[in-house]
């Protein structure tokens, strides 16, 4: 005679395998599976380094669907890392911005630090470029 738990055990078998056929296994690629490089550089303004309370970021855009995703990256005392710059023809964006000393009102009783846009007209609406492998010396001067 069959125990009840070996009836209820034979019953969850095939739920048992049920869930196991939806729970991923890691079967899927981790990340993108689009070819990125590692960029690391500097940035400076005209030969200069950018001024030392400037706050900014570098943005790797695609130019075509079949890249890798944007990649944004901040820039830290004149310098940026960015270790997924996707391969093929990019469009690279600055925004670099330096307090102008002055606050104002946000209309809700703060104060706001006010920032003035440093990146030269030349170089506001992107730089084109073309990512091949990584590159430990890519600086842009703007």
């Amino acid at each position: 005679m069959e125990s009840r738990f070996c009836k209820r055990l034979t019953r969850a078998w095939p739920w048992f395998f049920a869930v196991l056929a939806v729970i991923p296994l890691g079967c899927g690629k981790s990340g993108s599976s689009k070819p990125t490089a590692h960029f690391r550089g500097a940035v400076t303004i005209a030969g200069s380094p950018l001024p030392k309370d400037a706050e900014g970021s570098i943005t790797f855009q695609p130019t075509t669907p079949d890249q890798a995703q944007m990649a944004t990256v901040d820039i830290q005392d004149g310098r940026y890392d960015a270790p997924k710059v996707p391969m093929g023809s990019v469009r690279v964006y600055f925004n670099i911005q330096q307090p102008t000393g002055r606050t104002f009102d946000t209309g809700r009783g703060a104060l706001q630090v006010e920032y003035r846009n440093i990146v030269p007209a030349k170089s506001a609406s992107g730089l084109d470029l073309e990512v091949s492998g990584d590159k430990d010396n890519q600086d842009f001067d703007l």
